[in-house]
């Protein structure tokens, strides 16, 4: 039987489903995910999403809870967790004061100064994925101005979507982030290439048709060696 995740379109539900989809457990047909309104949600007495069943039955509710029981049943709780007590804890703290900024882009702008990933960890964890998903709609609405205030931010929000498992996901919402785009440096984004107009520029040609005169006139005076002929 399968592991069901309910879910709908909140971003904590979208932290759920990057994260059965990034440790591979949709694939390998651990967890289904079932994508439902809130009104269904209603009707099933489900009062909070994302949701889970397991196998035999067990609900658990709670983004934190679920995304515990998924890098469990995954084999992944050392890499995206933790080994320790402490480790997992910092995570929870990490969430925690997520939650409670006010202005989450310039917070994680911020960290992302002089850390690859967030919470200072030296590769993707659950604090990344959590922060990616709620991130995630707020930079669709980025400009380019906001883009370069944000430069940090982009660039993990880039490499965070590049990941198997997430990419796929990321491209049937259609919520991709985008580098900013400026006259004629071309946009690096992993999925699609797009361009501005290159801007008209006036090429002086007299200086290259005075060394291709001088190139005619001095061939002119040569004489083409025989084949195999040595100096």
């Amino acid at each position: 039987m399968w592991n069901e995740l309910f879910i709908t379109g909140n971003p904590n539900s979208l932290f759920c489903e990057l994260l059965a989809n990034y440790t591979k457990l949709v694939d390998k047909q651990f967890i289904r995910i079932l994508k439902i309104k809130q009104s269904t949600a209603d009707l099933l007495n489900i009062q909070n999403l994302p949701f889970l069943i397991t196998f035999d039955q067990t609900h658990i509710l709670g983004e934190l809870e679920i995304s515990q029981f998924l890098c469990k049943l995954a084999g992944k709780t050392d890499v995206l967790f933790g080994r320790t007590e402490d480790e997992i804890n910092s995570h929870v703290k990490f969430i925690t004061e997520f939650n409670a900024n006010s202005n989450k882009m310039a917070y994680l702008n911020d960290m992302l100064f002089l850390n690859t990933f967030c919470n200072g960890n030296k590769h993707i964890t659950v604090s990344d994925l959590y922060a990616f998903s709620h991130a995630l709609i707020e930079i669709q609405q980025f400009d380019y101005s906001a883009k370069r205030q944000h430069s940090n931010l982009i660039r993990w929000a880039v490499f965070i979507q590049s990941l198997q498992g997430i990419k796929e996901q990321i491209l049937k919402l259609k919520m991709c982030v985008k580098l900013p785009v400026n006259n004629n440096i071309c946009n690096l984004n992993l999925f699609e290439t797009e361009t501005k107009p290159p801007v008209n520029v006036s090429i002086n040609t007299s200086n290259t048709e005075l060394n291709d005169k001088k190139k005619e006139k001095g061939d002119k005076g040569k004489t083409e060696k025989p084949k195999g002929m040595l100096n």
